[in-house]
């Protein structure tokens, strides 16, 4: 994923520029490709402005909205598949052609990622019937009793 610089480095280093550094000692300063710095001073020319234009390309098939609900919707069933996610997203936001990979995309934007529960250890019948009279013993204990195990 490219990196886009921010107004401010886009100014700074148009300032360089205008001081008489080269492209290339700047994007050596910048850690950046020097063709970068070159529409960076070309965009300036054009628009006198450092904010990057609207990018082009596929429209987006969710709004932000709607990115912020299928996060939300994510983290109330924890448990739910990303296709299901997305059979409930649809039906609720009423869009018919939303795929399971958007849904994911979106999830992976927002730093969500599957899961599987976690397992406790296999208890037999024999490990209850043994932590019973334990747990009765050390119910009352403090956190100092049980430092002094150690």
């Amino acid at each position: 994923m490219p990196r886009f610089l921010t107004p401010r480095e886009a100014a700074r280093i148009r300032i360089f520029v205008q001081q008489g550094r080269s492209y290339r000692e700047v994007a050596a300063l910048f850690g950046i490709h020097n063709k970068t710095v070159m529409r960076v001073v070309q965009r300036f020319q054009e628009t006198r402005s450092d904010i990057r234009r609207r990018g082009q390309g596929r429209p987006r098939a969710t709004s932000e909205a709607d990115d912020r609900f299928v996060r939300l919707n994510a983290l109330r069933n924890r448990t739910s598949t990303s296709y299901r996610a997305a059979s409930n997203v649809k039906n609720k936001l009423e869009m018919s052609k939303l795929q399971s990979r958007t849904i994911r995309r979106r999830l992976h934007e927002g730093t969500l990622s599957s899961r599987r529960p976690a397992r406790g250890p296999l208890l037999t019948r024999r490990h209850r019937v043994m932590r019973l009279p334990f747990a009765q013993n050390h119910v009352n204990w403090t956190v100092e009793d049980w430092k002094a195990l150690h």
